[in-house]
């Protein structure tokens, strides 16, 4: 791909994932595409990253704090962080069955 693709090189995904092998892996093929990745590593990160430089697209793996970091994500003020509370998000998981999703945890976008 022409890491150059002038939509490509204005995306910006944040890449959240605990598993360093994973993160550097998805990351490096993200950006030989064209896009600006950002990684975090945990939860902390992730939202700090957010709160200060926003994100088109994110991607996160599922953990103990997936559902945290979306209920933030769906709650933030665009007022006073870089997020837009309608951003979308995408799971990731390596495991069948891994994701069980409460009731609340539904989109609240429709």
């Amino acid at each position: 791909m022409n890491s150059t693709h002038p939509t490509r090189s204005r995306i910006r995904i944040l890449l959240a994932d605990e598993d360093d092998t994973a993160r550097a892996f998805l990351a490096d093929n993200l950006t030989a595409d064209g896009y600006r990745v950002a990684t975090a590593a945990d939860r902390n990160d992730a939202l700090s990253q957010l709160r200060s430089s926003g994100a088109d697209l994110i991607l996160v793996d599922v953990n103990g704090q997936t559902l945290a970091l979306l209920d933030w994500v769906r709650s933030a003020d665009p007022a006073t962080c870089a997020i837009a509370n309608d951003a979308p998000v995408i799971v990731l998981s390596s495991r069948p069955n891994e994701l069980h999703l409460r009731p609340a945890a539904r989109p609240r976008w429709r």
